[in-house]
């Protein structure tokens, strides 16, 4: 039992050093290693944010013209409106892979 408590203290005791370490460490600045890195601005992030919901919302709202306009009979115009929803989910999803991209 002695063997296993001078073991534990033995182990322990270098560690408290390494603790005190890593507080002097923590002193950096996170905005400037994420500019460094090429993240974004936080402001920036929200504006992308929102252009990307406001994309995905916009082809929603496409896509239920087209559904409106084709059971009135105008497949041609429903096909215009279905190819702008498309067109608009994929900006969505580029703006979204953007934001996943430099805001971190």
């Amino acid at each position: 039992m002695k063997k296993l408590l001078f073991t534990l203290l033995a182990v322990t005791t270098p560690m408290t050093s390494f603790a005190d370490e890593y507080k002097e460490k923590t002193d950096v600045d996170i905005k400037a290693i994420k500019s460094g890195l090429g993240y974004w601005e936080t402001k920036d992030c929200k504006e992308v944010s929102d252009a990307a919901g406001l994309m995905l919302y916009l082809s929603y709202q496409s896509l239920e013209g087209a559904d409106k306009v084709k059971k009135e009979g105008n497949k041609t115009r429903a096909d215009e409106l279905a190819g702008e929803g498309i067109v608009l989910a994929q900006l969505a999803a580029d703006y979204a892979t953007t934001f996943s991209a430099f805001c971190k």
